[in-house]
């Protein structure tokens, strides 16, 4: 099996199992995604061609899955979109200047050849002003299978997730032909609560008992005593996190919420703001 392209928030951690196996082993042609993370197979993998990536943000990820499986075949988003920005005119009255984004022009880069050459660009999206605002066309992404895990699984397909499962579990088996479950726990028709249930049956084809333990990728804890994060590196990476996290703190004003996606420094909550 290879030339897949594979959807997924990343692609796991090198040598973790799941798609990490697949990409190493080359059967993976392309990839669809939002976070590449630490993987640093697959980054040499894209830089020299072997691979294609198209990053797409976390939430667009999500509802391109989930317009996929609402039958919904396009909708449009701000995220990536160009903004408006007020610029002043060298007749002193202010102007809105439209400022384009490579996400809306499609200029960043998808697959390189092995000479770092870039080969293939993303698709310019189109564009629409919805109350004074721009907006991009995002497409649906359909899938022929969906591979999940769920906690526990009726044998009529039912399903119940735990943690972060429920966030892409139920949409990734909605948007495929054949989706196909690995449960951790078989248990007879009614044993689950109807309430319970986070996926009808109705939308799984396969059921296969899972063999291998979930692998937490990145393990966070904290030390005994001083309540310190035991596993914050104090290197140049982590540098940049922190520097990035204080940067967008000045974005803040009291009362602002904040979505944090995957990626995003919060082993520091008291210093965010300095």
């Amino acid at each position: 099996m290879h030339s897949l392209t594979a959807v997924s928030n990343n692609a796991g951690a090198e040598g973790r199992g799941g798609l990490a196996l697949l990409t190493e082993n080359g059967q993976v042609n392309r990839m669809i995604m939002s976070y590449l993370g630490a993987n640093k197979t697959l980054e040499r993998q894209y830089l020299t061609g072997k691979i294609a990536v198209e990053l797409c943000p976390q939430g667009t990820l999500a509802e391109r899955i989930r317009a996929a499986g609402s039958g919904i075949p396009a909708f449009f988003t701000p995220t990536g979109g160009r903004e408006l920005r007020p610029a002043k005119s060298h007749v002193s009255n202010w102007t809105d200047t439209v400022v384009d984004t490579l996400v809306q022009e499609g200029a960043i880069p998808v697959r390189y050849d092995a000479d770092g050459n870039v080969v293939e660009y993303g698709k310019p999206r189109e564009t629409r002003i919805f109350g004074g605002r721009p907006f991009l066309m995002e497409t649906a992404l359909h899938g022929d299978v969906a591979i999940l895990r769920a906690w526990k699984v009726d044998k009529a397909g039912n399903c119940v997730f735990r943690y972060t499962t429920k966030s892409f579990g139920p949409m990734m088996a909605k948007a495929a032909r054949i989706s196909i479950v690995e449960a951790e726990n078989i248990v007879e028709v009614g044993e689950i609560d109807p309430n319970d249930v986070d996926l009808p049956g109705i939308y799984i084809d396969r059921i296969v008992p899972a063999t291998e333990a979930s692998h937490i990728e990145i393990v966070k804890t904290r030390a005994e005593g001083n309540g310190k994060d035991a596993t914050v590196a104090k290197s140049e990476a982590q540098a940049r996190r922190n520097r990035i996290a204080r940067r967008a703190a000045k974005e803040l004003k009291h009362g602002s919420y904040v979505n944090l996606g995957v990626g995003e420094n919060t082993s520091k909550p008291p210093n965010i703001a300095q």
